[in-house]
């Protein structure tokens, strides 16, 4: 007897692809849009392998699917609010009991919050939201990225994860995720004796994510930009911040962070490069 596979997947044109090949390899295939219509046909037919889209995110607000392959095992796989979930069914003296193998959780910051994240679809990965001190859910955790440079300003990061700056869009915000600024690729602050730098770079109609400001596409280019994202300088065609000089700057995800008012700062602008302390540009800019 040929053995039975449900294809699960919300694309009409990838289970056609699918059950064509499938059934050209001796397969029987039926077939589901979604994780309800999926545990439907689970439920009430008999298959040897469920074949499901990672990604898929149902109407309700919690949509499932398994794998089963008579087992006393299977995996079950859940999304929620566009987050995935992963759990282990173990299957015992007519009991059933589920377990958490993809647990999520959390990094401290300065600022009450701490910085909560999942994986994404079973992958490594991880998805980052907010909780507050209390750990109620400021953000959910839909990012790739987040930080909180200031006590009441997020910077989610929309997009995907690369080495050295998330691939996408930031997005400064305030303490209820609510959008104030999404004008740049990435924006980094550095923050000494109560003031602070912040640096934003976009780049341009190339982009995977394209940014806007004003109805118009963000030119490609780096700017001081105060907390709020609101641009206080000239365009340059790039900011570097003692690049190689480790006494005066550190390291952190990929971004160079300025330490205090004497570390330097080097402007690009049509190839003419500028030297200015973090003092200067405090002085010049951020009055």
């Amino acid at each position: 007897m040929a053995k039975r596979i449900l294809l699960v997947d919300d694309e009409p044109l990838i289970l056609k692809g699918l059950k064509y090949s499938l059934e050209q390899d001796g397969y029987e295939t039926d077939s589901a849009m979604d994780g309800e219509e999926a545990l439907a046909k689970f439920e009430s037919g008999e298959y040897d392998l469920i074949l499901p889209d990672g990604s898929m995110v149902g109407e309700g607000a919690f949509d499932g699917y398994s794998y089963y392959d008579d087992t006393d095992e299977c995996e079950i796989v859940g999304t929620k609010d566009g987050n995935c979930y992963h759990y282990m069914a173990t299957y015992k003296d007519g009991s059933v009991t589920l377990s958490r193998f993809d647990e999520g959780g959390t990094q401290p910051t300065d600022y009450g919050f701490s910085i909560n994240y999942l994986y994404e679809n079973g992958s490594r990965d991880r998805l980052f939201g907010i909780l507050n001190a209390d750990g109620s859910t400021a953000v959910p955790p839909i990012y790739y990225h987040v930080a909180v440079p200031f006590a009441d300003r997020f910077l989610l990061y929309d997009g995907a994860p690369q080495q050295g700056f998330v691939c996408g869009r930031c997005n400064i915000t305030d303490l209820d995720g609510n959008v104030i600024n999404s004008s740049f690729n990435a924006v980094v602050y550095s923050s000494f004796g109560g003031k602070y730098i912040g640096i934003a770079c976009a780049f341009g109609e190339k982009s995977d994510f394209v940014c806007y400001t004003d109805g118009e596409v963000t030119p490609a280019g780096y700017w001081f930009v105060d907390r709020d994202g609101k641009i206080l300088s000239e365009r340059f065609d790039k900011i570097k911040i003692n690049e190689f000089d480790s006494t005066k700057s550190k390291f952190m995800d990929s971004t160079l962070i300025a330490a205090d008012e004497t570390t330097v700062i080097t402007t690009v602008l049509d190839g003419v490069e500028a030297e200015i302390t973090a003092k200067d540009v405090l002085e010049k800019y951020y009055k």
